[in-house]
């Protein structure tokens, strides 16, 4: 089974807890989830540092969850508790782990290469919003970063996966970009923008220096959040003319930058020709 065929089942865990606990209004408690599952939780002391978000522990047949606090979200804080339950619940990530007697398994923040850590990530996103009570929050609000911030509240969760979850729910053509300094870290398409067939920016690609993220990320002393008019051809090789909407956001405690690009314009009918064309190609 591949990967992205996993989605699925995970979504399905996901929803299945929040029926099993007859969760019915966001935001949703992992802590009470944990409680739920007989998984003790414990905060780490603020004063330990370093790229450890969060914990699986094993003490005989009975399982804990260790999250840290030395970054002071509350939504960073929920979401390691539920990455945590999604190594629990998810099926062979107990298997993977191999957890014994004793034994620790730390994860770290942060955008991740091994596929359990990317699975566990998706289910606690899956977990904390949920698709039906995500999507009518959603409904209330605006397009914009500012959806994104009313949803982070209502959620109990950090801009970051706000956003990457608004990305996978809205209907605009939007793009959600992760910067550190003059590079994307990583980016999401919208289904909206992934219409449009562009190539997804490489991990450690650099900004473009006309950006307004490329000059937040220059001067986060005075500048930490903006907003700017943008075009799709300042950030991705495209034969379509669209403009659009670049907003800003410095994550001071975290040292990256949360960037939505929104685009605008009549592109149904380039859309509608382009396909017709690729339609019309010979298959060999």
């Amino acid at each position: 089974m591949t990967e992205m065929n996993n989605y699925p089942l995970i979504r399905a865990k996901a929803k299945e807890l929040i029926t099993q606990f007859g969760i019915t209004e966001l935001p949703v408690n992992p802590f009470e989830i944990a409680h739920k599952l007989d998984i003790q939780t414990y905060p780490k002391p603020s004063n330990q540092r370093g790229g450890i978000s969060g914990a699986l522990v094993r003490s005989g047949n009975n399982f804990g969850i260790l999250y840290a606090t030395n970054i002071p979200s509350i939504g960073y804080q929920r979401f390691t508790v539920a990455h945590e339950i999604g190594h629990y619940v998810l099926d062979g990530h107990l298997d993977h782990l191999q957890l014994k007697d004793g034994d620790i398994h730390y994860s770290k923040a942060g955008f991740h290469g091994d596929k359990y850590e990317r699975e566990a990530d998706y289910f606690a996103a899956q977990l904390l919003m949920p698709d039906i009570l995500f999507t009518k929050a959603l409904a209330a609000n605006e397009d914009g970063m500012n959806a994104i911030k009313n949803l982070a509240d209502k959620c109990q969760t950090s801009l970051t996966a706000t956003a990457i979850r608004y990305a996978e729910k809205t209907d605009a053509a939007s793009v959600v970009v992760v910067s550190e300094k003059d590079r994307i870290l990583y980016a999401f398409f919208s289904s909206e923008m992934r219409r449009f067939g562009l190539d997804y920016p490489r991990k450690n690609s650099p900004l473009p220096g006309s950006s307004l993220t490329y000059e937040v990320n220059r001067n986060q002393d005075s500048l930490r959040e903006g907003e700017a008019d943008t075009d799709i051809d300042d950030w991705f090789e495209s034969d379509f003319d669209l403009e659009g909407k670049e907003e800003v956001i410095h994550m001071g405690e975290y040292e990256k930058t949360l960037t939505l690009l929104t685009f605008y314009g009549d592109y149904e009918d380039v859309l509608e020709e382009e396909n017709m064309v690729a339609s019309w190609e010979a298959k060999f």
